[in-house]
C-alpha cells in the first residue's frame, strides 16, 4: 500500500490523535535497511525534522504545531476503538 498516500492519511490520523492528547513532540526514526529503503524520505515528506544521521538511518522529530497535514480527501481513516 505504499505509495498510494495511505502512509500520509494515517499519518494525519496520528498526529490529531496526539494533538487530542496534548502531545506536543514527537521522535522517530528510520532504520535503513533493503525493505526500509522505500521509505527512506516518508519522515522528511511529513514535517519531521532530522536530528541525526549515521550509517543505521535517521533520527528525526517533529513538533505537533509545525505538522503540515496531507488531507488525503479520499482515505478514511476509521478507529472504532472507544478510547
Amino acid at each position: 500500500i505504499i505509495g498510494r498516500n495511505i502512509e500520509f492519511a494515517f499519518i494525519d490520523y496520528i498526529v490529531d490523535y496526539l494533538s487530542t492528547k496534548k502531545i506536543k513532540t514527537v521522535k522517530s526514526s528510520y532504520i535503513k535497511t533493503k525493505k526500509n529503503e522505500l521509505v527512506k524520505d516518508f519522515y522528511d515528506q511529513c514535517s519531521f525534522s532530522p536530528v541525526g544521521t549515521n550509517d543505521a538511518g535517521k533520527k528525526y522529530i517533529m513538533e505537533l504545531g509545525k505538522y503540515k497535514p496531507q488531507q488525503i480527501k479520499y482515505i478514511e481513516v476509521v478507529n472504532e476503538r472507544k478510547n
